[in-house]
């Protein structure tokens, strides 16, 4: 399934998300937008960016507005 991550992110601009694998090989790149109240939901559908379906294993999701970082740690199962 999806990999849903909430934050809240105090800029009011688009959040930055990379996922990466635990070798620190980028995965997936996107820009996530808060609500007018600054919280967001991440969805991560499990494909890389060429929309391929990423293997089983841990993967790195970190997400940045400039000021803040949010970092989570993900287990994929296929």
């Amino acid at each position: 399934g999806d990999a849903v991550l909430h934050l809240t992110a105090p800029g009011a601009g688009g959040v930055s998300v990379r996922v990466s694998d635990v070798s620190g090989r980028l995965v997936r790149e996107f820009v996530a937008v808060p609500d007018t109240e600054g919280r967001c939901s991440l969805i991560w559908d499990g494909m890389d960016g060429g929309g391929e379906r990423v293997a089983s294993g841990v993967y790195f999701v970190r997400a940045t507005d400039g000021d803040s970082v949010a970092t989570e740690k993900l287990v994929r199962l296929r």
